[in-house]
């Protein structure tokens, strides 16, 4: 069985991840304007992001707990992840045409 990841891995993976750099700038220079200070943008930055993470994932978690409930064999894993394989490609299909 393989051992948990340990804190420090979280963070440094966390800390090298370019679409959350990519996110945080992309916010940063969007609303520079509205903050007086950097320190005041970073606050609201933190506050904005951490509310919409909080929100998320109590969602995902609460949908993780229903469909465990829901789904009991491999089949309907399967099934229910070959769905959600398409309609992520569905999602992508616009951005092509």
């Amino acid at each position: 069985m393989a051992r948990p990841a340990r804190f420090l891995s979280g963070v440094w993976l966390i800390w090298h991840n370019p679409k959350g750099w990519t996110i945080a700038l992309g916010a940063a220079a969007s609303f520079a304007g509205i903050a007086g200070s950097p320190l005041i943008l970073a606050l609201f930055l933190g506050l904005a992001f951490g509310l919409s993470a909080i929100l998320s994932l109590s969602f995902w978690c609460m949908a993780g707990l229903v469909l465990r409930r829901l789904l009991r064999t491999d089949r309907q894993w399967h099934l229910l992840n070959a769905a959600l394989g398409i309609l992520l490609a569905l999602s992508i299909a616009p951005m092509w045409f």
